[in-house]
Protein backbone atom coordinates (compact mmCIF):
# COMPACT_ATOMS: atom_id res chain seq x y z
CA UNK A 1 0.00 0.00 0.00
CA UNK A 2 3.05 2.04 0.83
CA UNK A 3 4.56 1.65 -2.37
CA UNK A 4 1.22 2.60 -4.06
CA UNK A 5 0.76 5.77 -2.16
CA UNK A 6 4.80 6.33 -3.37
CA UNK A 7 3.62 5.46 -7.13
CA UNK A 8 0.90 8.18 -7.23
CA UNK A 9 3.15 10.68 -5.54
CA UNK A 10 5.51 10.25 -8.31
CA UNK A 11 2.93 10.30 -10.86
CA UNK A 12 1.70 13.44 -9.59
CA UNK A 13 5.23 14.81 -9.92
CA UNK A 14 5.41 13.85 -13.44
CA UNK A 15 1.98 15.50 -14.33
CA UNK A 16 3.32 18.50 -12.44
CA UNK A 17 6.14 18.35 -15.05
CA UNK A 18 4.02 18.27 -17.78
CA UNK A 19 1.58 20.33 -16.57
CA UNK A 20 1.93 23.16 -19.72
CA UNK A 21 1.47 20.98 -22.42
CA UNK A 22 -2.40 20.14 -22.85
CA UNK A 23 -2.42 16.93 -24.09
CA UNK A 24 0.00 15.39 -21.84
CA UNK A 25 -2.41 16.67 -19.29
CA UNK A 26 -5.53 14.99 -20.43
CA UNK A 27 -3.65 11.61 -20.67
CA UNK A 28 -2.08 12.40 -17.25
CA UNK A 29 -5.55 12.70 -15.94
CA UNK A 30 -6.98 9.64 -17.65
CA UNK A 31 -3.25 7.84 -16.16
CA UNK A 32 -4.40 8.92 -12.35
CA UNK A 33 -8.19 7.45 -13.17
CA UNK A 34 -6.99 4.11 -14.50
CA UNK A 35 -3.80 3.93 -11.91
CA UNK A 36 -6.06 4.88 -9.02
CA UNK A 37 -8.44 2.46 -9.95
CA UNK A 38 -5.92 -0.42 -10.16
CA UNK A 39 -4.47 0.60 -6.46
CA UNK A 40 -7.93 0.37 -4.86
CA UNK A 41 -8.39 -2.68 -6.59
CA UNK A 42 -5.36 -4.33 -4.96
CA UNK A 43 -5.88 -2.62 -1.26
CA UNK A 44 -8.88 -4.26 -1.25
CA UNK A 45 -7.93 -7.83 -2.60
CA UNK A 46 -5.08 -7.64 0.16
CA UNK A 47 -7.70 -6.35 2.66
CA UNK A 48 -9.82 -10.03 1.57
Amino acid sequence: MITGIKFIAVLHSHILLFGTDHHNFLIARIGIIVISMIVVGFIRRSYL
